[in-house]
């Protein structure tokens, strides 16, 4: 069973990608992760993704 997403701004990865979620090593998708989402799974444009270093 997925566990539920514990803010409105997390979502669960079962929720997202039922198929893959077992490749993931958290049950949820955090707000950032989550706001991508969109732009990953429902468009064929090119996207980069950058995380500033410490």
């Amino acid at each position: 069973m997925a566990k539920q997403a514990e803010s409105a701004s997390e979502v669960a990865v079962a929720d997202v990608l039922p198929e893959f979620a077992d490749a993931f090593p958290f049950e949820t998708f955090n707000a950032m992760q989550a706001e991508t989402l969109p732009a990953l799974l429902e468009s064929d444009e090119n996207v980069v993704v950058r995380v500033p270093t410490a």
